[in-house]
């Protein structure tokens, strides 16, 4: 069964309607509520000051970034592969590329602090997870070269507690290779412009975002990238509201709403309980089994669910 079937967090439709009943005024008040408060991002990028420097297998490999350097950077890695249900596949018209997993990576420089800085920024400022413990873990670089792409797909959630994934893409000339991403009707192009000389550009998103590796059009493109973990603490909080008075609409409690609304239906005695409290809440994200847990939800999710846990 689809995950988004499965977990069910308050939303602003009943799941069974009683026949002749208006129930608009809890529905339009708490959807427009909530749209104006959950606003979570579910991707971010940008750029950060300084340079990158990358030891493969204990040697200082990548430093000025010459053609040499990736030259010999490349004939350290292996064609990237990419998973389909349960098996990993090779196939260059769905994803090529050359790729150096994580555990051979050493990586250091300006650059790599400052955009780590800005990743965590991102997570907790713009992405909905205030106030989490955000752990971060080199999974390979990647080396795209004229012609290298990767198709349409969702990062598979690989260690415990994952919810997004990122990249930082070093200061190399190359052309295309933009991030593209796709969520809930909305899509985006992430880095798509020329890297500024001493610089790095950095992107995160959350693990079920569909997104896509366009095609290198000239030079070469070479990223890092990590998956993003909660370590032990992450609280379910939110900053969108800084007082109990901010959850309650026009005078009356989310639960006053409900009664009122049972008792002008003339429920009430009749097994009003049904209706007063039943309500559905659509996730925005998609979970695996083990992610399907309150305090792993992500971005409007996470909002939606501690705005609702707030209220009286």
């Amino acid at each position: 069964m689809n995950p988004r079937e499965r977990f069910v967090v308050p939303r602003t439709r009943y799941v069974e309607k009683p026949p002749e009943l208006d129930y608009s005024p809890t529905d339009t008040v708490l959807a427009r509520f909530l749209k104006e408060r959950a606003t979570a991002s579910a991707w971010v990028s940008g750029t950060a000051p300084g340079e990158i420097c990358v030891d493969i297998d204990g040697d200082r490999v990548l430093s000025d970034l010459s053609a040499d350097e990736i030259r010999i950077a490349k004939a350290l890695g292996s064609p990237a592969p990419f998973g389909r249900g349960e098996n990993t596949l090779h196939d260059p018209t769905v994803r090529r590329s050359t790729q150096i997993e994580g555990e051979r990576l050493t990586v250091d420089g300006d650059g790599w602090k400052y955009a780590l800085r800005a990743i965590r920024s991102a997570l907790t400022d713009r992405m909905g997870l205030t106030g989490c413990d955000i752990e971060m873990d080199i999974h390979k670089l990647l080396i795209y070269d004229k012609g290298d792409h990767f198709s349409i797909h969702a990062d598979t959630e690989k260690a415990q507690c994952m919810v997004a994934s990122a990249a930082v893409i070093l200061s190399t000339r190359h052309d295309g290779g933009a991030i593209v991403t796709h969520h809930n009707g909305t899509d985006a192009r992430l880095l798509d412009k020329p890297i500024a000389e001493g610089s790095v550009q950095w992107a995160v998103w959350y693990a079920d975002v569909q997104h896509e590796i366009e095609r290198v059009r000239l030079g070469q493109r070479l990223a890092i990238t990590l998956n993003v973990r909660l370590g032990k603490d992450r609280p379910l909080t939110t900053n969108v509201l800084q007082s109990r008075d901010g959850w309650r609409f026009h005078g009356r409690s989310f639960s006053d709403w409900h009664t009122k609304w049972a008792d002008r239906a003339g429920l009430q005695g009749t097994g009003s309980e049904q209706y007063k409290r039943k309500t559905i809440r659509l996730l925005d994200h998609r979970y695996t089994d083990p992610g399907l847990r309150g305090d792993l939800l992500k971005g409007k999710d996470r909002q939606v669910a501690a705005i609702l846990s707030g209220m009286g």
